[in-house]
């Protein structure tokens, strides 16, 4: 299992951000407002408010001035897009992706393992008239829960798969 930040001395400011960058990036569309943001974050009001003036200023977040509401920031898109040239393995995933979904006109799904989490990098829908929008691009699964993250936990050794139940332990059930 990785080291997080929490366990890293002196980020606690660094920890708490990516909290907050992670709580917004669960709303996708939507945005995230301030009091749902210290209520999924179990952070205070002033602390949470900090954070994303932080944030903000950084381009990481941008605050819609009609809703109030938080988004993801183009710094985010930037980074990410440096980034999928090191794990931008959804390239080389993508047709055959599409090409599962077709053949079997369901949606099909690519996911990654994440510390101790499966995280959707890409979906493809079939022409099934009904569509299940139960995973999406972004989302993460504890190891354990769902088909393709009960998958990514079958290939592990059994030391890993131990850890990763005994870390995801509070979450599954």
């Amino acid at each position: 299992m990785t080291e997080t930040s929490s366990q890293v001395g002196g980020a606690q400011a660094i920890s708490r951000a990516m909290l907050v960058l992670r709580a917004v990036s669960r709303t996708r569309g939507e945005g995230a407002g301030l009091l749902a943001l210290t209520r999924d974050t179990g952070m205070s009001k002033p602390t949470v408010h900090r954070l994303l003036a932080a944030l903000a200023a950084e381009g990481m977040v941008e605050q819609d001035l009609a809703s109030r509401r938080y988004f993801l920031g183009p710094e985010c898109h930037v980074l990410g897009n440096i980034a999928s040239e090191r794990f931008g393995i959804n390239r080389l995933a993508a047709p055959v992706v599409a090409r599962l979904a077709h053949e079997c006109g369901d949606s099909a799904f690519f996911s990654l393992r994440r510390d101790v989490f499966a995280v959707c990098v890409l979906r493809e829908d079939g022409d099934y008239p009904l569509k299940t929008h139960v995973l999406l691009p972004g989302d993460r699964h504890p190891l354990g829960i769902g088909a393709g993250s009960l998958a990514i936990l079958a290939a592990l050794p059994d030391d890993e798969v131990e850890a990763c139940l005994q870390a995801n332990a509070g979450l599954i059930e």
